[in-house]
């Protein structure tokens, strides 16, 4: 294992391993090389934080506040996130502006990197009136540790936070003054708890306590030398000059040597600002002596570019504009602000796709179904990335790689894609109609809590099973359900009590078959869930189907039992089906609830095991 700490050469080429290295002192040793003065921080908080303004005001070392009103074009709140820079002498500082919309969360997994000044921003406005309709935990929770753990979670080795508290002079100096110790308490205890969670947790998978920063007991999670206040007031001078002064020191820490050679590639690159992407093989033509790609490599480890070398689709695409990935997500994700979509309605000029005239009637049929159901028309999703840069291929290979949208679907008269986050509908769990049976399990999730996009990414990966045309679905903000033959399945998710339920209505007759695709569903939804929150210790309860049936108000239940391995390994298990045991026949199996004095029932062993 490399150390990030390392300067020469840097941890983004000792990551790469022994040949990038060599390679690193081979170009260094040609001709001199250049110290690089930019360094990245990442500034996370929730909505309203005041984390633009707090950026604003740094860059013009005046007191700046943001302009917000989603249903204004002129609103300035920031969608996924922006990158700015901030001069800090022989240094400029990149500043990554990350939205506090809960969907925009999945872009903290994309661009946080190692070498990245983590800056959290909390309204201590809003801390007040969480911690008073809720609880203290729950107001740090939300607003402080979910987005510690956006950063320390894919990066351990990120160095202590700078603590920035604006909004402080909408409290009285007496409110203010509890609230901030509150505060800082509760990082403390919620830290506490998710080490001490892991850690008897069985699963394999300690990432909370690789957290350098977190498992150094010795010191608070926020120094006290990196906290600082913002109020609105236009006179705060003296905080800027500290936290500017505080910054250039961690940046002074920062800086590295980079051969010359390098350092051309890199300002080649960047300086394509007229192309959205662009292309591998076009970088290596220019630039054959790094045919490896490690210059490249070594500008993704940084957060100067995105390279997403591990997924087929975008392999041979790099993103040098990093922003410019917010123009995909924001098209669709901009969904609050509905006089966006009254205006495009209004200033809609009709067209043709495929062949057939879209009129006004129809695009507004097609906008109000997709607000309403999350069920997007191919014939739409092409018209809005019409008008972007972005070409609409890569576009969609983005959107289906991090699993933020499911499709295509084919149907009548187009294709479809389905995003659940946007759909205006909820499920609430139902008992199983009339003569069907029920095979049901919940994952619970313990340690670090998954954010509430993860669920979301997980629904589309359960949607992703049910591609074929012939199945019915109906998605939700909550979960989906899917008509597929004589089965009908469904998902849904409770961000709040850290659940997912699964379950499969079935006829008597087919039974094995609910129960393979309650397994094969719950296969996919892990082996995701891995790759988008490692912390992620999950616990799976597998439900007695003779309680549901006969309506037990609480179902007995088997937590993790012994027929049941969870995957470890994605990549290399079999397939989850395939390490069960195999029953066969119908024999008396005990169930845990007491409906008589005769003792426990005994139930069919189908009811309560996978059966084939």
């Amino acid at each position: 294992m490399f150390c990030d700490n390392l300067k020469s050469p840097p941890y983004a080429v000792c990551k790469q391993g022994a040949s990038a290295i060599m390679k690193y002192y081979r170009d260094l040793a040609e001709k001199a090389g250049v110290r690089r003065p930019i360094i990245s921080a990442a500034v996370i908080g929730n909505r309203m934080a005041g984390k633009t303004s707090l950026i604003r005001t740094l860059k013009n070392q005046k007191r700046e506040l943001t302009y917000r009103d989603e249903s204004d074009v002129d609103d300035e709140t920031t969608k996924v996130f922006e990158v700015n820079e901030v001069s800090l002498g022989d240094t400029t500082l990149r500043m990554f502006d990350f939205g506090g919309d809960k969907v925009y969360h999945l872009s903290y997994q994309l661009t946080i990197r190692p070498s990245y000044i983590p800056i959290v921003v909390v309204n201590m406005e809003q801390f007040d009136k969480l911690a008073s309709t809720a609880s203290v935990e729950e107001a740090t929770r939300q607003l402080c540790m979910d987005f510690l753990s956006h950063l320390y979670l894919p990066c351990v080795s990120l160095g202590p936070p700078f603590l920035v508290r604006t909004h402080t002079d909408r409290l009285s100096s007496e409110v203010y003054s509890s609230r901030k110790t509150e505060l800082l308490d509760a990082v403390e205890r919620i830290r506490a708890r998710m080490i001490q969670e892991e850690k008897n947790s069985f699963s394999k998978r300690k990432i909370v306590r690789k957290i350098i920063h977190f498992t150094t007991n010795d010191k608070p999670i926020f120094y006290p030398e990196l906290i600082f206040v913002f109020s609105n007031s236009t006179s705060d001078v003296s905080n800027i000059r500290s936290l500017l002064q505080a910054l250039s020191v961690r940046c002074n820490e920062s800086i590295t040597v980079i051969p010359f050679v390098w350092e051309q590639i890199a300002a080649f690159i960047e300086n394509q600002a007229d192309m959205p992407f662009l292309l591998v093989e076009d970088i290596v033509k220019r630039f054959p002596s790094d045919k490896d790609m490690v210059v490249v490599r070594f500008m993704h480890n940084e957060g100067r570019l995105l390279w997403f070398e591990r997924e087929n689709n975008l392999r041979g695409i790099v993103f040098h504009r990093v922003s410019a990935i917010t123009e995909v997500i924001s098209i669709l994700f901009d969904h609050r602000n509905i006089d966006l979509w009254k205006r495009r309605i209004q200033d809609f000029a009709g067209f043709a796709f495929q062949g057939k005239a879209i009129t006004d009637a129809k695009y507004k049929s097609m906008v109000n179904s997709f607000e309403a159901t999350g069920t997007i028309d191919e014939c739409l999703l092409m018209h809005l990335f019409s008008q972007q840069t972005f070409p609409k291929d890569v576009a969609i290979s983005l959107l289906q790689t991090f699993y933020l949208i499911c499709g295509p679907i084919e149907s009548k008269p187009r294709a479809k894609y389905i995003i659940p986050y946007l759909s205006a509908d909820t499920i609430q769990p139902s008992p199983p109609a009339s003569g069907l049976l029920r095979v049901q399990t919940a994952v619970v999730f313990v340690g670090v809590p998954p954010p509430s996009y993860v669920y979301h990414v997980l629904v589309v990966a359960f949607l992703n099973l049910f591609t074929d045309p012939r199945y019915q679905i109906r998605a939700a903000s909550n979960g989906a359900s899917v008509s597929h033959g004589k089965l009908i399945t469904t998902l849904h998710h409770n961000y709040r009590t850290r659940e997912i339920t699964l379950y499969t209505d079935t006829p008597v007759e087919q039974l094995d078959h609910a129960w393979k695709c309650v397994f094969d569903i719950l296969e996919a939804i892990l082996n995701k869930l891995k790759s988008v929150w490692i912390a992620a210790h999950p616990v799976c309860k597998f439900f007695c189907s003779h309680c549901i049936y006969s309506g037990e108000i609480e179902a007995d239940c088997e937590v993790d039992p012994d027929w049941y391995t969870p995957p470890e390994n994605p990549d290399t298990d079999p397939p989850l089906t395939d390490r069960l045991i195999n029953f066969s026949g119908v024999e008396p199996v005990a169930c845990c609830n007491d409906r008589s004095n005769g003792g426990p029932l005994t139930v069919p062993s189908p009811l309560r095991f996978p059966c084939r």
